[in-house]
């Protein structure tokens, strides 16, 4: 026989077992709680990196007039579609007919080819975030904040770079751009957690053209002839700046900057921030899903400092008006086929005949 001690007590052993059993599940929700805050708030330095799933995205590149008629235009334009595994590269087994252009008549495709092309050296860079409106709507999981994150990181790694948010009358301290950094810096810890912190910043008007003419000044002088990059993340229309359009395009050109514009949301006004990158020697992609943007910002710094494999177009078109000097023409570009298993972004091709 047992001690008395040592009897068998079922309601004191179910109690122990059901206290084990919470502990653990309390345990667990704890695990699993903390992996999700890191991972959705920290950027991890260590390979791989942590990026969000991307989609298929399609760049806009170049467009440049060739010549013309009263009715006839013929221009070149370079286009990229991203993988949306963004660490295999481009797609590069589509063929002409895949594109189809849409705008003021009926365009033709009379050359084609799928093209390596060589973006330039690294060079100082300028990053802008555009904090207007509600991050809720547009990018309820903050992808931005994470993928931004590791371009810092990646671009650190060849080039000095500068960084801000703008926006006008919402919760920034200092406007036109409120800065991340002090300075061009080639350090990515400070300017990636300021990331998260910038995302309860949000609110108020797009200013984006004074927050890239900020941009340009900072920028300084610098040897003859070098060539500065600004990368833009945007969501609106400009509603607020106090400069033109036009006014920040002859700034750009004259300091010898390349605009290159990321919208998050297709339904922007294409014509001014088309002609605002192509101008400058930037490119232009509008995306549908913040998933297509997660493709296009991981591509950054390969889309100012390194290569690519893209398709190179000669595109007639015959036009629906008659075409004369000073005319601006904007041109929808989308991609269909069958071997990718989702949808592509369009892209926006900006011609002004001389």
């Amino acid at each position: 026989m047992l001690p008395k001690s040592s009897k068998f007590n079922p309601r004191s052993s179910c109690l122990a077992v059901i206290i084990g059993q919470v502990v653990i599940l309390c345990v667990r929700s704890v695990t699993m709680s903390l992996i999700f805050i890191l991972s959705s708030c920290t950027i991890i330095k260590e390979q791989p990196k942590f990026v969000p799933a991307g989609d298929y995205a399609l760049v806009a590149l170049s467009a440049k007039y060739v010549s013309h008629t009263s009715s006839e235009l013929v221009y070149s334009a370079t286009l990229l579609v991203l993988e949306r595994n963004y660490i295999y590269g481009d797609i590069t087994f589509l063929d002409k007919s895949s594109f189809n252009f849409y705008g003021n008549g009926t365009s033709s495709v009379s050359g084609f080819a799928s093209t390596p092309i060589k973006f330039s050296s690294g060079q100082p860079s300028f990053f802008l975030l555009d904090q207007s409106g509600s991050y809720s709507k547009i990018d309820p999981n903050n992808l931005r904040s994470q993928v931004v994150g590791n371009y810092f990181e990646d671009c650190s790694q060849s080039n000095v770079f500068q960084a801000g948010g703008f926006s006008m009358g919402g919760h920034l301290t200092t406007e036109p751009v409120q800065f991340l950094t002090g300075g061009f810096t080639n350090s990515w810890q400070a300017p990636a957690q300021s990331l998260f912190a910038l995302a309860q910043l949000t609110g108020g008007q797009s200013n984006l053209y004074d927050a890239i003419n900020t941009s340009i000044g900072a920028f300084g002088s610098g040897p003859a002839g070098s060539k500065r990059n600004c990368l833009i993340l945007s969501h609106a229309n400009d509603q607020a700046s106090t400069l033109s359009m036009n006014s920040v395009l002859q700034n750009a050109v004259n300091a010898n900057v390349s605009i290159n514009l990321t919208s998050l949301d297709s339904s922007v006004n294409k014509l001014p921030i088309a002609a605002l990158t192509m101008k400058t020697g930037g490119w232009l992609a509008i995306c549908n899903t913040p998933e297509q943007m997660v493709t296009v910002v991981a591509n950054w710094n390969r889309l100012i400092s390194g290569e690519a494999t893209a398709y190179t177009f000669t595109i007639t078109l015959q036009s629906a008006t008659v075409l004369s000097s000073g005319n601006e023409i904007l041109t929808k570009v989308n991609v269909s086929s069958p071997y990718l298993n989702s949808q592509v972004n369009s892209a926006y091709l900006y011609i002004k005949i001389p």
